[in-house]
């Protein structure tokens, strides 16, 4: 279970997944930290100075036909790299630039099977490309 504390949750969060990154001729899998509960998701990588970089924050939502809101007020650039659902396609790799004004910002993503949230650079060390990757999650542990 997650601590409050400041208002937000500690991180990094209790649960991780494993991640299949399948391209080309390659198939691996990389360990991240998992975002699963609707309050994880919606703070996602807020409050953080930096992610780490061999362990992205995934966002793994619950029901792909319900929109989930993540705020986006990151104090780093964070790569964001977006996974269909059913077909575990990348078809968004971005990079998220730090928010410089007052306020939230506030995303709402539906029909995904989830959300990385990288350090800048993930996606290209580990060749993942828009519509040529695809990637599928397995749960290690979430307390």
């Amino acid at each position: 279970m997650n601590q409050v504390k400041d208002n937000h949750l500690t991180f990094p969060f209790p649960g991780r997944t494993e991640l299949t990154i399948s391209g080309k001729s390659r198939e691996y899998n990389i360990v991240a930290e998992l975002a699963s509960s609707v309050i994880e998701i919606f703070q996602s990588a807020s409050y953080r100075n930096l992610i780490d970089d061999n362990q992205p924050l995934v966002l793994q939502f619950d029901n792909p036909a319900v929109q989930s809101f993540c705020m986006q007020s990151f104090k780093m650039p964070v790569e964001q790299i977006i996974v269909e659902h059913g077909s575990g396609k990348v078809t968004t790799v971005n990079l998220l630039q730090p928010v410089n004004h007052p306020g939230n910002h506030i995303q709402g993503y539906s029909g995904l099977s989830c959300v990385i949230l990288a350090a800048p650079g993930f996606a290209q060390s580990n060749h993942i490309e828009k519509n040529k990757t695809f990637i599928t999650l397995k749960t290690i542990n979430i307390f």
